[in-house]
């Protein structure tokens, strides 16, 4: 059975090891446009790939298309913000458009510690204590044993809980990212409406509301700069 397997599983992933390493070869050949489709067909068979989101994000720069960089080097950062190269290229890019990975203000180490972990594995390892919690308090009110172990792990889920809390605020109004060279934002979803603001390639933004092919885009450093853009304008940063 685990031969079986491991047979499957090689065969439900070997497309995209091939498409990967072709992928590879393409872009230290400086085929940007081929290394992009390789790594986008990969993407298809392994999906929240942190190393597919970078590769794509460093073939899209290399093709001068900063938007879409910028929003892979989002996607790869949510999945894995301990890679230096991914924190790095995700710094670089933001700071095209007049961002910041670092708050003003917070020191980098401590934006780091902060980020130790994604998102998705604090609300897994919290999960995890929780049911630990859950068995520990079933033993210590049948038992009366464990005492120390209850507090304990009650306190690191509760720990967990408010630290995925802050992560996921922190990164709270930045599900999209401005792909065309200046985004024109409107006081209405219509070409007729007035421009209230623009924005430059690369910048994130909230998309809060929709209406045919235009978006309502909010400034996700200052909630009172919004306005409607078409919807092509941007690029999910949500990892799929």
């Amino acid at each position: 059975m685990k031969k079986f397997l491991f047979i499957i599983l090689i065969l439900t992933y070997a497309p995209a090891f091939a498409a990967v390493a072709d992928g590879d070869a393409a872009y230290a050949a400086g085929n940007f446009t081929q290394a992009l489709e390789n790594y986008e067909n990969a993407l298809a068979s392994a999906q929240g790939s942190a190393y597919l989101y970078y590769n794509i994000g460093n073939s899209y720069f290399k093709l001068g298309e900063l938007g879409k960089a910028t929003a892979y080097y989002a996607k790869a950062f949510a999945v894995n913000p301990r890679d230096t190269d991914i924190r790095q290229n995700l710094s670089f890019a933001l700071a095209k458009s007049g961002q910041n990975l670092v708050p003003d203000g917070m020191p980098p180490a401590l934006h780091k510690a902060f980020f130790i972990m994604s998102g998705a594995e604090l609300k897994g390892l919290f999960f995890i204590l929780l049911w630990l919690l859950c068995f520990a308090l079933v033993f210590y009110i049948f038992k009366k044993k464990g005492k120390r172990v209850v507090f304990t792990l009650a306190f690191a889920a509760a720990f967990l809980l408010i630290w995925y809390a802050a992560h996921y605020f922190a990164t709270d109004g930045m599900n999209a990212v401005t792909v065309a060279r200046v985004t024109q934002l409107r006081s209405g979803p219509d070409d007729t409406f007035e421009v209230t603001a623009t924005l430059p390639e690369g910048y994130f933004v909230d998309l809060k509301d929709k209406k045919d092919d235009w978006v309502l885009a909010v400034n996700y450093k200052d909630d009172n700069m919004s306005g409607w853009a078409k919807k092509s304008n941007f690029i999910s940063t949500e990892v799929m």
